[in-house]
């Protein structure tokens, strides 16, 4: 089992490293694509700026004469999707951050659909409008009358151009980031009693609150130094209408099948397929395979006890050469070590006798007897 086990977690490992491979990959191709639509939405509003300064020196120097470019079908229509949808664009974190900052930060974020917002930024600086979706992933949020005149893209055109009722234009409603709005609520003034619509430069969160059991976090929307509660907007409760194909709560909770332990609960065909039998990454097996493969691994364990080339398929496979040479090994196994007699002791240590001997009297060094050898 424990090579099954090293092959899982082989193949996992393989698969996420695939997987990583793959995210990077992807993730360049973004890059370089986002980059691509930025240099072409910003080069199309470079032109419609040039065209609209053109426009304003031809109606200051002609007047009644100038060209009414408004007339031309394509004049001011967005043909960029990127300027009117950037959801799925990564904005860095700290350009999310500081969008978010006067309206409470990104983690508590103090806008919600319905707010009035005031814009405060563009040629619809001062105009008041109504959140009508809100994006925390980049800061941006759209509002409900602000639309911009866009075309769709190419090959969606051609693909209906025959059609009579097809209209390659719409009105689209542009993302705006969320420091570029302010939100607008009724404040009632000191001395009379008569709310009026203030703009909130920024918005703090206060008395933060979290439900244990259904785990929403809530919280209070407060204008700093004034100390005055901003209302959320109401929400519309969701009118479901009934029908007589709906399914009644009572038949959805009905248990109507119990599982029961002496069958599965569905073939075994069926079961394989779920679990993915053959495949790599699978880590739980039946017990009859964990035995099969727990005997040849016992088995195999076994025949390595023995020694080298124990096995019946390598002695099948032994040339003459070799099998001459296992038997002088067995042989020589079988005799064991040598073992030195007496006369072989005494003959070893009169030639070592005799080498140390001339040793010396090639180096000019006379033999000195211990006085424990004279005593003895």
């Amino acid at each position: 089992m424990d090579k099954v086990i090293r092959r899982t977690h082989l193949a996992q490992r393989h698969a996420m490293r695939r997987r990583a491979k793959k995210a990077v990959v992807k993730q360049a191709e973004a890059i370089v694509n986002t980059r691509r639509q930025v240099i072409d939405s910003t080069r199309e509003l470079l032109n419609q700026r040039k065209q609209a300064v053109q426009q304003s020196q031809d109606l200051w120097k002609k007047g009644p004469l100038a060209p009414n470019l408004t007339a031309v079908g394509s004049y001011g229509i967005v043909n960029q999707p990127f300027r009117l949808d950037n959801r799925e664009i990564a904005v860095r974190s700290d350009i999310v951050k500081e969008r978010c900052e006067w309206a409470g930060g990104v983690r508590l974020l103090s806008l919600a659909l319905g707010d009035r917002v005031v814009i405060q930024e563009g040629p619809m600086k001062g105009k008041i409008d109504t959140i009508m979706e809100i994006s925390p992933e980049t800061g941006c949020v759209r509002l409900s009358n602000l639309k911009y005149r866009s075309r769709v893209p190419d090959f969606i055109e051609k693909l209906y151009r025959n059609e009579t009722a097809f209209n390659p234009e719409m009105d689209s409603n542009p993302a705006i980031p969320i420091s570029a709005v302010r939100l607008v609520c009724p404040v009632v003034m000191p001395g009379s009693n008569v709310p009026r619509d203030v703009v909130a430069e920024k918005i703090v969160a206060r008395n933060i609150r979290r439900d244990d059991v259904t785990g929403v976090t809530e919280w209070d929307r407060v204008i700093p130094g004034l100390n005055v509660i901003v209302p959320w907007p109401e929400k519309e409760r969701p009118n479901h209408e009934t029908n007589d194909c709906d399914t009644s709560r009572e038949d959805v909770f009905a248990e109507t099948f119990v599982p029961t332990l002496l069958r599965p609960p569905m073939p075994g065909q069926l079961i394989d397929e779920l679990r993915g039998k053959y495949s790599p990454f699978r880590t739980r097996h039946e017990e009859w395979y964990i035995a099969k493969k727990n005997a040849a691994e016992a088995e195999r364990k076994a025949a390595l006890a023995e020694g080298p080339n124990k096995t019946k398929t390598a002695d099948s496979m032994l040339s003459p050469a070799e099998e001459a040479s296992r038997a002088r090994k067995d042989e020589r196994r079988a005799r064991g070590q040598p073992e030195l007699s007496e006369d072989m002791l005494a003959k070893i240590g009169e030639i070592m006798a005799k080498n140390q001997l001339a040793m010396r009297e090639a180096a000019g060094v006379e033999k000195v007897e211990s006085p424990l050898a004279s005593k003895a």
